[in-house]
């Protein structure tokens, strides 16, 4: 009782404001209704607050939109904080509120944060319940929790929602406890990706748990008319011909492995920043433009390092520390320089000699093998201190670096100073600056020098303010075979007004081949048939001062195969596009459509096109449905064998041999964790009529006591070739009995 009042005297507040409060004047283009009616849900709309008079009406006004928004139990999250910030700190201005609501309650206690401006408009929000269950198929349909988001959205951004519709396949994860749905502003028929809001969706409850927005609105811009658009085939000439492809080399580290697979390829020249029109066929460039959302987040100044954790300074990513006892026994047996030698190596790297390093509050040196090239280790070395606010300008306050632990050679240094007197500046022309850095790289990395080329894309000019310290950053890149390999390097930090390196880097697999490039694709060639294959999508983009460009955006998968033209991922194997749900339309009607459909709504399948539910399945098939339970594994599918081995599963993952009921049904019960005990078949009364083998009896029984297995007139036909449909009511009966 008590919280229904609550609510309905917050409900009052907010008809009461919105009354009295001034409407917020917005230059909208007369909007197109939508096609569908959204339905309602049990919020109020909250309304464009006039700007504050004071700090106090400003929150006030903040968290009845919140409350009115969200669903927070005043009885259940009764611990409440809050702070404010600024969108421009420089002029004062876009004043934001920060709310904060937790519970110490274990059942059903979580926390709620969200922040909104002065005026009354929800920038975002996310809900987090302790302990809630993710795993398991949905309860709410995708249908159903569009219709939630469309309601939402329409009472938090009623100006704008007009603008925004709903992806046309909107997806979810078997482990994911809700939808996470973005919708772009379409305009025209073509989306206009720089205005977005993210909305999440309880897939069991259909509660709105999280929300965010960017705050564009569509309706500042002006949009260049969608007519006389070019073709397809003239847009990919003009880009190969204007902007074109750069041949690289790239890299991937296979885990299971342990190998470094190095391989060619294409990538589009333009990162982002520059498309073809598709009316005129000219380069457009992008101009960024993020809204409020991108300058809250830089509100969020980088953190100290906690006290004791060690900050990776490394290149490669080193992993497993040594404890000193068995670094003494390395050091001894290997012939590695000791660890204090380690520390002299880097402070006269970096000019330090003179660093009082007793009065650092946090140091450590750790001995780490290096993940690719495993017979070198390094010394990796972590200082950091405290210091007061107004402690004098120009003092080092961290340190970080790394030191081959046999030759002594250091291949990365930071230090930090916690500020510049403005002052003591000293002046350094460009040239002087270029020599600098020259000069240093002689000394520190000669032999990789003659093999790098200046990044001038990416290297970056001082900049100009007090905690910055006139940083100038110098990034230069590999070559082999006069093509780039951006994995390997070298950057370079010069600090202008100290004169000193502060910054070093020198990231170099050696050991290692370059595949030729001698058959090749010619650029334009192997991006006709990237677009033939993978096709392409037209969009409004930013260009400055209001104006939208339609431009072709050709970019899917991560790279291109320069001697197919086909699509690759990041490991350099081939792209399937895992956003496109397909269409099972040969299940109509048959025994496996429930069990299908199901899992296709909850964004579990493996195949495109037809479904085959009658198809025999290989064992590696099998074990690569399997994996769709756990989407979040690092391990590709085609490392199914490593990944099933790591849980105890013993199998070829043969692309080539079939897979019998019986095999399958051993899998999932070793995959479970029940192997051991699925041997004592003595123990098990078999619940089929028909026979089997005493070895899978065991197996058997568990899978069918757990549910994953009814069988066919009381036989299992444990003999027989599993199936796509046997796959599919399987694995939805797994996840049944999983969740």
């Amino acid at each position: 009782m008590r919280k229904t009042l609550k609510r309905m005297i917050l409900l009052l507040l907010v008809s009461i404001i919105a009354a009295t409060a001034p409407l917020a004047a917005t230059a909208l283009p007369e909007p197109v209704a939508k096609d569908e009616p959204t339905p309602d849900i049990a919020v109020a709309s909250p309304s464009r607050l006039a700007q504050p008079e004071s700090a106090n009406t400003g929150m006030e006004a903040a968290l009845i939109t919140a409350k009115s928004l969200i669903d927070i139990d005043d009885d259940v999250f009764t611990d409440f904080s809050y702070g404010s910030s600024y969108s421009n700190y420089e002029t004062m201005e876009g004043l934001l509120w920060n709310f904060n609501w937790s519970s110490t309650d274990v059942d059903g206690g979580g926390y709620i944060y969200a922040t909104v401006t002065a005026d009354g408009t929800l920038i975002n929000f996310w809900k987090y319940i302790w302990g809630e269950e993710g795993f398991g198929f949905a309860d709410i349909s995708k249908n159903g929790a569009i219709a939630i988001a469309d309601g939402f959205i329409k009472k938090a951004s009623p100006d704008s929602f007009v603008y925004y519709k709903a992806p046309d396949d909107v997806r979810i994860d078997i482990n994911s406890s809700d939808y996470s749905i973005t919708y772009y502003a379409n305009v025209n028929g073509y989306h206009f990706e720089t205005a977005q809001i993210s909305i999440n969706i309880d897939k069991y409850t259909g509660e709105v748990v999280g929300y965010s927005t960017n705050r564009i609105d569509p309706g500042n811009y002006k949009f260049e008319d969608s007519t006389g658009i070019i073709t397809e085939s003239a847009a990919v000439t003009a880009y190969a011909d204007k902007i074109g492809l750069n041949l690289e080399y790239r890299s991937y580290f296979e885990y299971d492995s342990g190998n470094l697979k190095v391989f060619p390829v294409y990538t589009l020249s333009s990162y982002n920043d520059k498309y073809i029109s598709a009316k005129t066929g000219d380069v457009v460039e992008y101009v960024y433009d993020a809204g409020i959302a991108d300058e809250v987040r830089g509100l969020n100044a980088s953190a100290a390092p906690a006290p004791g954790m060690a900050e990776d300074a490394g290149n490669g990513g080193s992993r497993a520390s040594l404890s000193p006892a068995e670094m003494t026994a390395i050091e001894q047996a290997a012939g590695f320089i000791t660890s204090e030698q380690a520390l002299q190596k880097l402070l006269e790297a970096a000019e330090l000699t003179d660093l009082d390093i007793a009065s650092f509050n946090d140091q450590y040196i750790g001995l780490n093998r290096d993940w690719i090239s495993k017979s070198r280790y390094f010394y990796d070395i972590n200082m950091y201190k405290y210091t007061d606010y107004d402690a004098a300008d120009e003092e080092i306050t961290s340190v970080y670096g790394r030191v081959d632990a046999v030759s002594g050679r250091v291949t990365s240094f930071n230090f930090y100073y916690n500020g510049y007197p403005m002052d003591n500046q000293k002046t350094m022309t460009e040239a002087q600056i270029e020599q600098a850095v020259a000069e240093f790289l002689k000394k520190m990395a000669p032999s990789e020098l003659g093999k790098v080329k200046l990044d001038e894309s990416r290297s970056i000019i001082a900049v100009p303010y007090k905690f910055g310290g006139g940083s100038h950053d110098f990034n230069y890149i590999r070559y082999e075979n006069d093509i780039p390999f951006r994995d390997n390097g070298i950057n370079v930090t010069l600090n202008e007004y100290t004169g000193k390196i502060t910054g070093y880097s020198l990231n170099w697999y050696d050991d290692i081949s370059f595949p030729g490039i001698s058959n090749a694709l010619a650029p334009a060639r192997a991006l006709s048939e990237y677009v033939a294959q993978n096709g392409s999508k037209i969009k409004y983009i930013t260009i400055g001062e209001g104006n939208a460009a339609l431009v072709y955006d050709f970019r899917s998968g991560e790279y291109i195969d320069p001697f197919t033209g086909k699509a690759l991922d990041y490991t350099g194997k081939l792209w399937t596009d895992s956003t496109v749900t397909p269409d099972y339309s040969d299940i109509k009607g048959h025994w496996s459509e429930k069990y299908v459909t199901k899992l296709l709504d909850n964004g579990v399948f493996l195949w495109g096109g037809k479904f085959e539910p009658e198809k025999v399945m290989t064992e590696l098939e099998f074990l690569q449905y399997l994996m769709l339970m756990d989407p979040y594994s690092y391990y590709a599918r085609a490392d199914a064998q490593a990944y099933f081995a790591q849980r105890g599963v013993k199998v070829e993952a043969s692309p080539d041999k079939l897979l019998t009921r019986q095999e399958a049904v051993r899998i999932i019960v070793e995959y479970l964790g029940y192997g051991k005990l699925a041997k004592q078949s003595e123990w098990f009364v078999y619940p089929f009529k028909d026979n089997v083998a005493e070895e899978y009896k065991g197996y058997i029984t568990i899978c069918y006591m757990l549910g994953v297995i009814n069988g066919n007139d009381g036989r299992f036909n444990a003999a027989n070739n599993v199936t796509r449909a046997h796959a599919s009511a399987m694995l939805y009966n797994l996840i049944l009995a999983k969740s």
